[in-house]
């Protein structure tokens, strides 16, 4: 069967969708992969969860269907999903640092006299969310691992290894990495020389293929022929990508959510907001860039709740029900505000604390 076989690797899951040549879904196979949440910031994961979770998606795929030829292609959650390859043992020599990880906060507080410029130039804050203050801090307190370390890796340049064996980043997802100079196609050494360009991937424009394949680490060394990577791009971005070709246009949005949430919108240039309250990244159309304001924690808190009120419970029907009950809410749920972040909002000294409002949706 001609099709495409895209493998999206979420946060907390792994999944391979199979498309036949008029775009039909044929066959979708997930693997539930989350990360370690070690207790005091830190959030990482063994990158050979991922070949592992891959390959047993991608067998699953091949038994479901059958024989099949397809074009490969890898749709990553984004930026700061961050390891290190070594040249001779050709794999992972740290666990990989997710976007959620905090251990950074501190290094962020001391870079934030800078944040001003590299906002001009990335389009983004420096943020704990994105690559490139993880790579200092690695320099700085893993100089064993630096020092050994031949490429630096996002888990979609992982990924995308694992299937072509080369490493390369399209511009898209080297914009997430608070490095990439968004009026021109190049990474800077950013960050006081966080990163040297020696150990970063070769910059592709799009999803352009990327040549090769290498069939031991996904299907068990069954050759087919037609089978190629394709590329990748970042969630947002496909979305965004179908919004320009069809009915979502210049001043319209896309709403995406997924362990966090995302308002995307299109530019033909780039867009920085003074008050840097949303990021503007390279788009996966040739020439265009993304706007976007984002909540990181809406899928997290959202399972979270769903622990608390059906705990053990890991069927997806008590999502279900927990959303057909909120469907059910009054607007405003009675005055009960949930706010999934780190700190609560300032309070004026001596301002007694506000009593918190239960209110329930059914």
């Amino acid at each position: 069967m001609n099709g495409v076989l895209t493998v999206d690797v979420g946060t907390t899951s792994l999944r391979a969708s199979l498309y036949d040549a008029a775009g039909g879904a044929r066959h979708v196979e997930q693997r539930h992969n989350p990360p370690d949440y070690l207790g005091d910031g830190r959030v990482e994961q063994d990158p050979r969860s991922w070949q592992e979770a891959l390959v047993s998606v991608l067998r699953g795929s091949q038994q479901a269907q059958g024989r099949w030829e397809s074009s490969r292609s890898a749709s990553p959650s984004r930026p700061a999903l961050f390891g290190a390859a070594g040249r001779r043992r050709r794999g992972a020599l740290h666990p990989a640092i997710l976007w959620q990880d905090t251990r950074c906060a501190a290094l962020v507080r001391e870079l934030a006299a800078h944040d001003g410029r590299v906002h001009a130039r990335t389009g983004l804050t420096i943020s704990p969310v994105f690559s490139a203050v993880k790579m200092r801090w690695l320099r700085e307190n893993r100089p064993e691992v630096w020092s050994a370390t031949h490429k630096l890796l996002g888990v979609q340049d992982w990924v995308l290894w694992l299937l072509s064996g080369r490493y390369v980043t399209d511009h898209s997802f080297a914009s997430r990495t608070n490095l990439f100079d968004l009026r021109a196609p190049r990474l800077g050494s950013g960050h006081a020389g966080a990163v040297r360009r020696a150990r970063a991937n070769a910059l592709r424009a799009g999803a352009a293929g990327c040549g090769g394949r290498r069939p031991d680490a996904c299907d068990g060394g069954a050759d087919r022929p037609g089978q190629r990577p394709a590329g990748r791009l970042g969630r947002r971005r496909p979305a965004v990508r179908g919004a320009r070709a069809g009915p979502v246009r210049g001043g319209h949005a896309v709403a995406n959510t997924g362990t966090g949430s995302y308002l995307v919108g299109h530019a033909d240039a780039p867009v920085l907001d003074e008050r840097r309250r949303v990021s503007c990244n390279v788009s996966a159309v040739p020439g265009a860039y993304i706007v976007e304001a984002a909540m990181l924690s809406t899928g997290a808190v959202h399972r979270w709740l769903r622990g608390l009120l059906a705990p053990g419970n890991d069927d997806d029907s008590s999502f279900r029900t927990l959303d057909a009950e909120a469907a059910r809410a009054p607007a405003g749920c009675n005055g009960l505000v949930l706010l999934p972040t780190s700190r609560a909002p300032a309070r004026p000294t001596g301002t007694p604390r506000p009593a918190v409002r239960w209110s329930t949706c059914t």
